[in-house]
C-alpha cells in the first residue's frame, strides 16, 4: 500500500471487540454444570444487545449461537484451550503480517470439536451487529460509517491507500466504501470485529482484486515455505515518500503518446519492504493497474500539461512528486513525464 492508516486508540468502535473478548471469556470459563445466561456478562450494555437479538428468533445472530457453542465447549476443556489460543493468534494482526512463522487458525481446526460450523456462522454474522443493527449504535453511540470517516480523516486520505487511484467517499455522500476484512472472516474466526482487521479500501481493491485472496500465503498449502509478509495497514513507516516508482523502457525509441504495455516496466521500490511490496503488487494487481492508467491517460495528461512544461521543465515534473502525489494520480504522471524527459523527447513532443 502507498500510505498507512493511523489507529484511533479510544474510538468507540472498539466496544465491539470488547464484547468479542467477553464472549470468549464466557466460553472458555464455562464448567460442565453451568447453564448459559446473559448474566454471565458483566457489562449491562452487552446484556442488552444480546437480549435484543433473542427477541428475533429467526434472525438471532448473538444469543442463540453463543449459547450453542457454550453448551458444546463447557464439557470440552481441550476445545476451550484451543479457542483461547486461536483467539489470541488471530487477533494479532500486525504479527500475522510481519512474522512469516506465525500462522492464523482456520475454522476447520475446530471440526474435531464439532464447533467449526457454528463458529463460522457466528463470526460471519457477528460483523453485522455493527453493520446492520441499529441497537449497537443506540447503545454505544457509534457505527462503522463513523469509524470509516474517522480513519480516513485522521490521515487526511482522499484516495484509496492501496491503489492510489480511486477516491474514498466523503462524509457528504450518502454511501461509503465497504470495509475489507484484511484476514477474511469467511476463513478465520475471532477477528471479524477487530479494528486492526477492518480496513477501508476502494471497491476495486476490495471486491475486484483482493476479495477473499489469501493475504500471507503465495500458494494454497499453508506451510512455512509458502508464508510471506504483507503490509500491516497501520504501520506508520509506510509513507509515500519512502517509495521510488519509475518507468523503465523495454525498447528505444518509444512513441510515448501511443504507449503499449510491452513498451515499459514500472519499477516499484520501498527499501526494507521488498517482500511486502511483492505481495501487495500480486494481490491488488498493481503493476497492470498502474500501467493501464498511464497508457489510457498519456495523451490527455500531456495535452493538459504541455503549456506548463514550456519552462522550468525539470522543476515542474518534480513538483508532481512532492506536492500531493496521491491526488489525481500525480505520482503516475511524475513517473511518465520523468521517463519521457530522460529520453529527451518531452520538451520537443508535438
Amino acid at each position: 500500500m502507498l500510505e498507512h492508516y493511523k489507529k484511533i486508540p479510544n474510538h468507540k468502535i472498539k466496544k465491539l471487540q470488547e464484547l468479542n473478548k467477553a464472549i470468549l471469556k464466557v466460553w472458555i470459563n464455562a464448567k460442565p454444570a453451568d447453564s448459559f445466561s446473559v448474566n454471565l456478562f458483566t457489562d449491562k450494555k452487552f446484556k442488552e444487545l444480546i437480549l435484543s437479538e433473542k427477541t428475533k428468533p429467526k434472525n438471532d445472530t448473538l444469543y442463540k449461537p453463543i449459547k450453542v457453542i457454550f453448551d458444546r465447549v463447557k464439557i470440552n476443556r481441550a476445545a476451550q484451550d484451543e479457542l483461547k489460543k486461536a483467539f489470541n493468534i488471530n487477533n494479532r494482526i500486525k504479527a500475522l503480517c510481519d512474522n512469516r512463522y506465525q500462522h492464523p487458525i482456520e475454522y476447520k481446526e475446530f471440526k474435531k470439536h464439532n464447533i467449526d460450523r457454528q463458529l463460522k456462522i457466528f463470526y460471519e454474522k457477528f460483523y453485522n451487529v455493527v453493520f446492520a443493527r441499529p441497537k449497537f449504535k443506540e447503545l454505544f453511540k457509534t457505527d462503522l460509517a463513523e469509524y470509516y470517516f474517522d480513519l480516513k480523516e485522521e490521515r487526511e486520505l482522499t484516495v484509496c491507500p492501496f491503489c492510489g487511484l480511486k477516491p474514498l467517499k466523503s462524509r457528504t455522500e450518502t454511501r461509503r466504501e465497504a470495509f475489507d476484512h484484511y484476514f477474511a472472516k469467511a476463513v478465520y474466526p475471532f477477528n471479524s470485529v477487530n479494528p486492526d482487521n477492518l480496513i477501508p479500501m476502494c471497491s476495486d481493491c476490495n471486491s475486484g482484486y483482493k476479495s477473499t485472496k489469501e493475504l500471507i500465503y503465495k500458494r494454497k498449502k499453508k506451510v512455512d515455505v509458502n508464508r510471506v509478509k504483507a503490509f500491516f495497514p497501520f504501520d506508520e513507516s509506510i509513507k509515500f515518500e519512502g517509495y521510488t516508482i519509475k518507468m523503465k523502457l523495454n525498447k528505444k525509441p518509444v512513441n510515448f503518446r501511443k504507449l503499449k504495455e510491452t513498451d515499459f516496466e514500472l519499477i516499484i521500490e520501498f527499501p526494507g519492504k521488498e517482500e511486502e511490496i511483492e505481495r501487495w503488487k500480486k494481490i491488488f494487481g498493481i503493476e497492470k493497474r498502474f500501467k493501464g492508467q498511464i497508457i489510457d491517460n498519456v495523451k490527455i495528461w500531456h495535452d493538459i500539461a504541455k503549456v506548463d512544461f514550456e519552462t522550468d521543465l525539470v522543476k515542474k515534473i518534480g513538483h508532481l512528486k512532492t506536492t500531493q502525489p496521491l491526488s489525481s494520480s500525480r505520482f503516475l504522471k511524475y513517473s511518465l513525464f520523468d521517463c519521457w524527459n530522460r529520453e529527451g523527447s518531452l520538451s520537443v513532443s508535438p
